[in-house]
């Protein structure tokens, strides 16, 4: 007998982020009531009677080598941790209830913050920043001594937010964008330009046009999605090329006892807490 969808007899939310590569993937399954009368599942995941926890399972997003944990907005006002422990490429300070995080390029799209009370630890998953370094130079022989700004969608058309630099022979800045396409323009001792190397633009709707910058999507990202479920597994279809995934049930993570890999299939067994 197989259910319609995917369904969780407790209503408790089930996460599934998957890594690859420097690139990063999530699926966020907020499993139905099935009714389907199975019988529980035989795993126990230790996980307190009461959560501390207030807030439904939602990521840390971090900026550019930085981030910031308000635990109130989990835990409630006044919440304290026992201690915390950072992932690799991160480490951190709490300082009147917040967690202010400090990043390197070591960390992985997905990772994991582990906030300890009373003997459990709570998982947080951390999203690092999904932007990516794009180059922009002008040559120095259209400009011996500047200033060469940019100015586009990413900085509000604020030519003084990015002063490009000269390295060598060039005018030089590196922006850190989220794919998509950004319209843009040069401005080169005051005076606004098309940018001489790039040869895609786009009408600006004021009779003139702008530059256009392309930050492509990695290819090959790992792609989730639901398929079915049995008496005790939830079976999520993996596409792509995964290294390595977390799931959580409400703020637990589920070990290798409740998830396993056949082929191009996570199986996840569902805690008995969640009947």
């Amino acid at each position: 007998m197989i259910c319609h969808g995917l369904h969780n007899r407790a209503k408790k939310p089930i996460m599934i982020y998957c890594n690859k590569c420097f690139f990063a993937s999530a699926l966020f399954l907020v499993i139905v009531l099935s009714g389907c009368g199975k019988t529980p599942p035989d795993p126990v995941l230790e996980y307190p009677e009461e959560a501390l926890l207030h807030s439904p399972v939602w990521p840390v997003r971090t900026g550019e080598g930085t981030g910031t944990v308000v635990l109130a907005d989990w835990f409630g006002e006044g919440f304290l941790p026992d201690s915390v422990s950072y992932p690799a490429g991160a480490s951190g300070k709490i300082s009147d209830g917040i967690i202010g995080l400090t990043l390197s390029d070591k960390l992985a799209p997905v990772s994991k913050l582990r906030i300890w009370k009373g003997g459990f630890a709570y998982t947080l998953p951390i999203f690092r920043s999904a932007k990516i370094a794009m180059n922009v130079r002008y040559p120095v022989s259209g400009s011996e001594n500047g200033p060469v700004q940019i100015a586009g969608g990413f900085n509000d058309w604020n030519p003084a937010a990015s002063f490009m630099t000269r390295e060598g022979d060039s005018w030089s800045t590196t922006l850190r964008l989220e794919p998509g396409r950004y319209p843009y323009q040069l401005v080169v001792e005051g005076q606004w330009m098309l940018d001489p190397a790039n040869p895609d633009s786009m009408d600006n709707n004021v009779g003139g046009f702008n530059s256009m910058l392309t930050v492509e999507k990695p290819a090959g990202l790992p792609f989730l999605r639901p398929l079915r479920t049995d008496a005790e597994q939830l079976i999520i279809g993996l596409e792509g090329n995964a290294e390595d995934w977390l799931v959580l049930w409400e703020y637990a993570e589920l070990d290798s006892t409740f998830v396993s890999k056949q082929e191009n299939e996570l199986r996840i067994r569902l805690p008995r807490q969640a009947t």
